[in-house]
């Protein structure tokens, strides 16, 4: 029995429950296969915060064994919505807090203080001033 999972190929049928409680979704694996999910929406946070956080862990085992960074044409994002943005201190010396209000969840992430500079010359430069 062959015991390696199955890669996602791709995410289906998004929908959120008429009350807001709920999201599903169904997931493609390479195998060819559809997989039917549902989760709590104040669990979605969790779900991505994960997930994200599984991604850092990857980006530092390959720079741990000599990888380069992804070429840019591989990086993508798709924009979501976001409804308010606060800041406030990170989580260590130098670093900067930045929380956006998606709705039901929040997502946060902590910047160097450099990355913080970046994004404040970038968002002045994008609104104007």
């Amino acid at each position: 029995m062959d015991s390696a999972p199955a890669f996602i190929s791709s995410m289906t049928n998004g929908a959120a429950q008429q009350d807001g409680s709920a999201v599903a979704f169904e997931i493609q694996t390479n195998d060819g296969k559809s997989h039917p999910f549902a989760c709590a929406t104040v669990d979605v946070e969790k779900m991505v915060s994960w997930l994200i956080g599984l991604g850092v862990l990857a980006d530092q085992a390959r720079k741990s064994r000599g990888g380069k960074p992804a070429p840019k044409s591989q990086m993508t994002a798709t924009p979501v919505p976001v409804k308010q943005v606060a800041l406030g201190a990170g989580q260590g010396p130098g670093e900067v807090a930045v929380a956006f209000d998606m709705g039901l969840f929040d997502l946060a992430f902590n910047l160097p203080q450099e990355a913080a500079k970046t994004l404040h010359t970038a968002l002045g430069k994008a609104i104007g001033n």
